[in-house]
């Protein structure tokens, strides 16, 4: 784990209008974590040797990062969304590959390096990136870097309070939006990097760092970027496997092998166990 220079812009303090500092949770994470996705996508994974986080108000659940005194803070959400079920599923191949001819990833924990922050906090962003002047973005961490979705019906769960104090400011604590999801996505057994981040006003010129993003979130305006890549641990990148899907034909599977050979050679490569089960 690497630690970020003290000298920088994130500290304690300056999240005094946007309390985002979240409980950490007593939880075993696995070993393997698992992502369906098109070939595309990891043509891009593989060139790129990083993960795509996405705002959280693209997503296929409308219902991310609602609040109940807020609205919604899915615009300030990018996720990276896994799950740790081992054996292939295949709603998640109909989900979220094209008629289950895209692949499924394995990645080794940890995915992602990680940067300690003042003793306090750990990110997956080193520290030149947190502060954005031209892409003109203010990256804060999430305390749980990888967490479980809960899921449940609970609307108040689903739809938590976020308006809070910190000292003398009144802030938004993001602790439990984006955690939750209603039971009717259980099958995803979903586990989540995540990255908070939000628009900063660069002309402001001002000592007190909230002042430069919190009345652009006050009046809801999304930062100007929809996705985020974050660079692979080379060792977590060099284990890579890669599944095909069920229903892949035979010009994808050498796009997929020529990428491999080209970007990673070293990740393993294998076929799906319900090839040829499914018409």
């Amino acid at each position: 784990m690497k630690r970020l220079k003290k000298s920088t812009p994130f500290k304690s303090r300056y999240i005094a209008k946007l309390a985002l500092t979240c409980v950490e949770k007593n939880m075993e994470v696995p070993q393997k974590l698992y992502h369906y996705t098109t070939v595309n996508t990891l043509a891009l994974i593989l060139q790129s040797q990083s993960i795509l986080f996405n705002r959280a108000d693209k997503v296929n659940d409308k219902r991310e990062g609602l609040s109940s005194d807020f609205g919604s803070m899915a615009q300030y959400i990018f996720l990276s969304c896994w799950t740790e079920t081992k054996e292939e599923d295949l709603s998640l191949w109909n989900m979220y590959t094209p008629q289950m001819r895209g692949v499924r990833i394995e990645f080794p924990m940890p995915i992602f390096e990680t940067y300690q922050i003042d003793d306090i906090y750990t990110t997956i962003i080193p520290s030149d990136k947190i502060e954005d002047i031209e892409r003109k973005i203010f990256i804060l961490p999430h305390k749980d870097l990888v967490y479980k979705v809960e899921y449940t019906d609970d609307q108040e769960l689903l739809t938590p309070k976020i308006i809070t104090t910190l000292d003398k400011y009144e802030g938004l604590r993001l602790t439990d939006i984006g955690t939750r999801k209603k039971t009717m996505w259980q099958v995803e057994n979903e586990w989540r990097f995540r990255l908070n981040i939000f628009p900063i006003d660069v002309s402001l010129d001002t000592a007190f760092y909230p002042d430069r993003y919190y009345k652009l979130v006050e009046s809801r305006i999304a930062p100007p970027i929809e996705n985020y890549l974050v660079k692979v641990n080379g060792k977590s990148f060099r284990q890579m496997k890669i599944r095909l899907g069920p229903k892949m034909n035979s010009g994808d599977e050498e796009i997929v092998k020529a990428l491999i050979a080209i970007y990673n050679p070293t990740a393993e490569f294998g076929y799906s166990d319900l090839t040829g089960d499914i018409r």
